[in-house]
């Protein structure tokens, strides 16, 4: 028989356990909406092999919230007994029963059909979870603290929660300040009662780290991207940003979004995105680069700045302009600002008569020999190893007077030798000697190079003094006919050089800067595609010599987002651009890494991990995977049912993996854009 000091114990053990699950129900209550317990049928288990806990879920609870429940991946939370902490849980199986198949009836020896009886819905579904991280709570603060590896067992009949979103990012270890988007539950975002949606956030600094951000055409990445730009402006952490647009996409910002949804979903769309980024509405400023060439200022008759921020008006913005506004009153008119540069100044008046100002900065963007001449074998991606090592060389010979003397005196001196050899007389009759001169615009260089290439002993020459082999000559004298023809060296307007414009004037805190490539599509094809790849590459160059530069100095964090990132960082390439693919992922990976301390940051955006460079997967520690192939998304690491999610998600409902997320990933959905976004008709 047990002693009176045995059953003592006894029954102190079981008050302390009943005051232990009274206080885990009252904070139970206070995390969430306590919807069931965990079983006291089986063992809850926590072990090498496998930590596990069976969750018995109330029937009405089950059914009015199934969506945020019976999935593999909802979040729950418990709350132990014994240590009257909240742990946050994943689900990884939900199991569910019919009364009828748990007695083991079969449905041929059933008298009478019995499929519309739902008396046989009222057994308890039963969910099984692994722990996740532990937290104490605070209940003065209401908070979570010290979130911590859940490495114990749960205590059978511990109630389990469905959290309130507001300890949801805390139970899932997110923290930080930039919004991504809506946490959900598979496709579901996880909003309370009052509207709080909880969120995916992470680290303003993690975003240094670099991001790729994947998806097939129309899964939501342009959307994304334009609402992180909403969130990260709205940070006021002086961030400014650069975006590479081929399409356009970045240039429409400035203007408001147009939804094509209709209520009840597009009132639940504009409460989620003004949730999660505040107002709904384009930015009041951006600056445009424009990149002038020699053909886009004769096609245009472009012949002044304000004739620039005309054309640019005209050919881009006025068809976005009135689309974009509706039945708005559409009027604009140039200014220019004190540094001289013009500014587009757009007012838009509504029906009501509401009137509202823009303003978009126009700054032209050419490239000038004089000053980057020795740059140009960093720019070209496109010259052999060999020409990039001795390309100063050759600049020297044309730029540096003494140089360029010896050079003209050698060929002097070379063709009177030739002269006077009998087998080479009949030759030279009917050959002058070639007029050179020293060069100050690309164009000059390229006029002596056509004449050194008309004679085979010239070149032989000009490749002796510039201390490289004759192929090498031919490798730069090629690329250098391409620049030419490019013809976005040394562009004029009204009789003055364009120059590329210093940093600070278009990197400036809490500012958008866009890189539209689109004027270049006057070059013709392949010579367009090289010069926007030029033009990319020499401005994050610029960006990062920028930094480095003011490395003991305070500049404003930026980042760079490059849309269509396949397009200038390939993984494969034509014969002939081998040396680009070779070429480009070094620059890139300078750029990241050397960026990364500096607060120069990344965004790179594609449809297909296979199309782009490799280098880009192990540079960027964010990645952002909207819907995808299943044979696409192996290499980038995600686990077995987060591929098969991406690849049946809808539109804007994504994942995002990163070192900066405690349980390494998590599903989110954006809303629709917050600024401008919307496709070109007609």
């Amino acid at each position: 028989m047990q002693s009176e000091l045995e059953t003592g114990v006894i029954f102190g053990a079981l008050k302390e356990l009943e005051g232990r699950q009274e206080k885990a129900k009252e904070i139970a209550s206070r995390v969430g909406e306590i919807i069931g317990y965990a079983s006291p049928y089986t063992e809850s288990q926590a072990g090498a092999k496998s930590s596990e806990v069976k969750v018995l879920v109330e029937v009405d609870k089950y059914v009015s919230q199934k969506r945020l429940l019976a999935q593999p991946g909802a979040i729950l939370a418990a709350v132990d007994i014994a240590t009257l902490d909240v742990i946050s849980l994943k689900v990884t199986e939900v199991h569910r029963a019919d009364f009828y198949s748990i007695l083991g009836l079969r449905e041929e020896f059933a008298p009478y059909s019995m499929v519309g009886d739902t008396k046989g819905l009222l057994t308890r579904p039963r969910l099984f979870a692994e722990p996740l991280l532990a937290f104490r709570f605070d209940e003065n603060g209401g908070r979570l603290l010290e979130g911590r590896a859940a490495n114990y067992v749960i205590e059978p009949r511990s109630p389990v929660v469905l959290p309130k979103p507001e300890y949801l990012e805390a139970l899932l270890g997110i923290r930080g300040e930039v919004v991504l988007g809506a946490l959900t539950i598979g496709e579901e975002p996880v909003i309370s009662e009052q509207g709080r949606a909880a969120r995916v956030l992470i680290p303003f600094d993690d975003l240094f780290y670099h991001t790729f951000i994947v998806g097939t055409t129309g899964s939501g990445k342009t959307t994304f991207v334009k609402n992180l730009i909403k969130s990260l402006l709205n940070l006021n952490r002086g961030v400014a940003l650069v975006c590479i647009d081929e399409n356009g996409d970045y240039v429409q910002t400035i203007f408001d979004p147009r939804w094509e949804l209709e209520d009840p979903i597009a009132e639940k769309e504009r409460m989620l995105a003004s949730q999660l980024y505040g107002s709904i509405g384009g930015l009041p400023e951006i600056n445009i680069l424009v990149p002038v060439s020699e053909h886009f200022v004769k096609e245009a008759s472009i012949t002044t700045l304000g004739d620039l921020a005309e054309k640019y008006y005209e050919y881009y913005l006025k068809k976005l302009h009135m689309q974009a506004e509706g039945s708005s009153k559409v009027n604009y008119k140039i200014l220019i600002d004190k540094v001289g540069y013009p500014v587009i100044a757009l007012e838009v008046t509504s029906s009501g008569g509401k009137k509202e100002n823009r303003g978009i900065r126009i700054i032209p963007y050419a490239l000038n020999f004089e000053t980057s001449k020795y740059k140009i074998a960093v720019m070209y991606p496109y010259f052999s190893a060999r020409a990039r090592e001795a390309f100063s060389n050759l600049i020297n010979i044309f730029t540096d007077t003494d140089q360029f003397n010896e050079f003209k005196n050698s060929i002097i001196k070379k063709y009177m030798r030739l002269r006077s050899e009998k087998e080479e007389e009949s030759a030279l009759k009917s050959t002058d000697i070639p007029t050179l001169k020293r060069v100050t615009k690309l164009k000059d260089l390229v006029e002596n190079l056509r004449e050194i290439e008309r004679d085979y002993h010239l070149k032989e020459l000009c490749a002796r003094h510039a201390k490289m082999f004759r192929q090498t000559l031919e490798n730069i004298i090629y690329g250098l006919n391409n620049l030419n023809r490019m013809g976005i060296f040394d562009v004029e307007i009204g009789g003055v050089v364009v120059n590329e414009p210093e940093v600070e004037e278009f990197v400036k805190e809490n500012s958008i800067t866009v890189l539209d490539l689109r004027p270049l599509s006057a070059i013709e094809e392949p010579l367009a595609r090289g010069a926007r790849r030029i033009l990319t590459l020499r401005l994050l160059d610029r960006l990062l010599g920028w930094k480095m530069m003011k490395e003991f100095e305070k500049t404003p964090p930026t980042i760079v987002l490059v849309d269509e990132a396949h397009r200038f960082f390939p993984r494969t390439a034509e014969a002939e651009e081998k040396d680009y693919v070779e070429y480009v992922s070094g620059a890139l990976e300078r750029v990241a890494r050397l960026g990364r301390v500096r607060g120069l940051g990344l965004i790179l955006s594609t449809h297909s991990p296979k199309d782009v460079h490799g280098v880009v997967l192990n540079l960027c520690n964010n990645k952002v995977i909207f819907r995808l192939e299943p044979s696409l998304t192996e290499e980038l690491g995600l686990p077995r049912e987060l591929r098969d999610f991406v690849s049946k998600a809808s539109d804007r409902v994504g994942v995002v993996t990163s070192h900066a997320l405690r349980l390494h990933y998590a599903t989110f959905k954006t809303p629709p854009p917050v600024l401008g976004h919307f496709k070109m008709r007609g």
